[in-house]
């Protein structure tokens, strides 16, 4: 509500931060499905108050919780690949963090600015959002978000001071802030809850599936294979094998299952440059993998969130290009990642 009071008489800067608000649960879970879950549906509503057609607002949510991802603090795939070759998860936030706003913002105005109307009433886009119209003190609004943030900031700058709650206890004692600084609010917990799992169901249980397949595939020994053959191609083919490896890889694992199934051995095959730019690359093909269908996990998030009805397909049309330019952009980070370096700050 705040950022549509404060920037609704400059659209293309309110749909730069409607990306950002996009990002900011996917930066903090590691998870894109839970950015376009936990904020889809209110993003969304404001995305087409402002002019944006309904498929391409899907498109933007999918394609911000994607950069979300992969963003600074919390990149799930890029721990999976750093813990794979025994490498700390350290150094990457300023690279992430260069990659992963700039790449966001960017998808989101080359699909959307064309279509936002320059007249936007601010009263119009919080009528078709649900509360939009009460303002809550600023306690209550950012209170629980900064607690979150804190414990997550404390938790990587002094990692051994044992503050390291884990993501779900730092989220639960959000809610738990949240509920008890909104006293006397009418909050019904119980639907609440019923609506959250009636949300997630659907993306959880592709998860679940997910899971089950990789831990198959693990002990079959598939990941052996894909480590032996990712370590003795030659350069040109290694660059096409990782390419399009994490796109296929991700049709049936998502980002998680490709970052550990595929990306670990991909890791070790470009052990020969800085580890820790070449895993920021690899972690953004990974983060986009989670487009591919059938699973499609982020984008079918998206589509759920937003109650859209129409088939994938004509999500893709729009998401193909971010997507293919994204993941280039990965690759070239990979390749140049010696030359890149000094980006490795903290």
């Amino acid at each position: 509500t705040d950022v549509i009071h404060a920037f609704h008489k400059r659209p293309i800067v309110l749909l730069s931060m409607m990306t950002v608000v996009v990002m900011i649960p996917g930066a903090f879970t590691g998870s894109g499905t839970a950015a376009v879950l936990a904020v889809g549906s209110l993003v969304g509503s404001v995305l087409m108050s402002m002019g944006i057609p309904k498929a391409k607002a899907v498109s933007i949510v999918a394609l911000a919780g994607i950069a979300g991802s992969f963003a600074p603090p919390v990149n799930i795939p890029a721990m999976a690949m750093a813990n794979g070759i025994n490498m700390p998860y350290a150094g990457m936030f300023l690279p992430m963090l260069l990659l992963s706003v700039p790449i966001g913002i960017i998808t989101t105005l080359a699909l959307g600015a064309r279509h936002v109307r320059r007249d936007i009433d601010a009263r119009e886009i919080l009528a078709g959002i649900v509360g939009g119209g009460e303002r809550l003190n600023k306690l209550a609004t950012y209170g629980p978000l900064g607690l979150v943030i804190a414990l997550m900031v404390l938790a990587q700058v002094f990692p051994d001071s044992g503050i390291n709650l884990g993501t779900p206890l730092i989220f639960l004692l959000g809610i738990i802030v949240a509920v008890l600084l909104s006293w006397g609010r009418k909050l019904n917990l119980l639907t609440i809850s019923s609506n959250m799992i009636r949300e997630a169901m659907p993306v959880a249980s592709i998860l679940v599936g997910v899971g089950a397949f990789v831990q198959v595939m693990t002990l079959t020994g598939v990941r052996g294979l894909f480590v032996i053959t990712a370590i003795t191609l030659p350069e040109i083919a290694l660059l096409a094998f990782t390419f399009f490896g994490f796109a296929i890889a991700g049709s049936l694992l998502g980002s998680y299952g490709s970052g550990t199934v595929f990306g670990i051995p991909v890791a070790i095959a470009f052990l020969d440059r800085d580890p820790i730019i070449a895993i920021v690359g690899l972690s953004v093909l990974a983060a986009y993998s989670s487009l591919t269908p059938p699973t499609a996990i982020v984008g079918q998030a998206a589509a759920v969130s937003m109650q859209y009805r129409e088939s994938y397909n004509s999500l893709l049309r729009y998401m193909l290009l971010p997507w293919f330019l994204a993941s280039v952009l990965g690759l070239l980070v990979v390749i140049f990642a010696d030359q890149l370096s000094f980006l490795v700050f903290f």
